[in-house]
């Protein structure tokens, strides 16, 4: 039986009091949201379920690809040091660095890239900094401690314009200054062409 509802209608001075019947609105159903709910969270953990499955490839691939990387760098300091062996006739059993270069008493005894070639090739991570390669080569030859910056300045001038040697950033997590250089003696292209001084011409020359 429907319910009535109460309302008072006013006619001129007197009030009537009406009944009518009320029926209330009929309550929606809250399956559909429940069950939108449901097929969500079921995606969403089957997404999840194979992302955890495939994270046991995804690094053996990241450590197969480190493994080969690490390989190739190995391989590539290995015949970085034989070419140097080579061209500076370097008796096998002798390590590549500085003290395997007869001493000097005169700067141009030396190319100061066999310097720097040197320098690298002896250090610990085969790179260096450019501080780290002048402190080098001071520390090996007594000619290079009177102060003198010109000799300093040609070096950063040589690491940025030979192709043999390659530019490294410094790791985050490792504190100092500057990035490394590197070395490949396999490359043996400059990374850009010298600029030359353009030929001044005499008063008198034919054009």
């Amino acid at each position: 039986m429907p319910e009535l509802s109460q309302h008072w209608e006013s006619s001129g001075s007197t009030s009537q009091y009406l009944e009518l019947p009320y029926d209330p609105p009929p309550t929606q159903p809250r399956s559909h949201y429940r069950e939108t709910a449901y097929y969500s969270g079921s995606a969403s953990s089957s997404s999840s379920r194979n992302s955890y499955e495939s994270l046991p490839d995804t690094f053996s691939r990241m450590e197969n690809k480190s493994r080969m990387e690490m390989e190739a760098q190995r391989m590539q300091r290995l015949e970085t040091l034989e070419i140097l062996r080579r061209m500076h006739n370097i008796p096998e059993g002798v390590p590549i660095n500085l003290d395997a270069l007869p001493d000097i008493d005169n700067r141009r005894a030396f190319n100061m890239g066999t310097l720097v070639h040197f320098a690298i090739a002896g250090s610990p991570n085969f790179r260096m900094s450019v501080s780290e390669i002048r402190t080098a080569i001071a520390n090996r030859y007594s000619v290079f401690r009177d102060g003198s910056q010109k000799w300093k300045g040609s070096i950063r001038h040589m690491l940025s314009l030979k192709g043999e040697f390659r530019h490294v950033p410094r790791p985050i997590t490792e504190p100092g200054q500057g990035n490394y250089w590197s070395l490949d003696m396999t490359i043996t292209k400059d990374k850009r062409p010298r600029k030359r001084k353009a030929r001044k011409t005499r008063r008198g020359d034919s054009v």
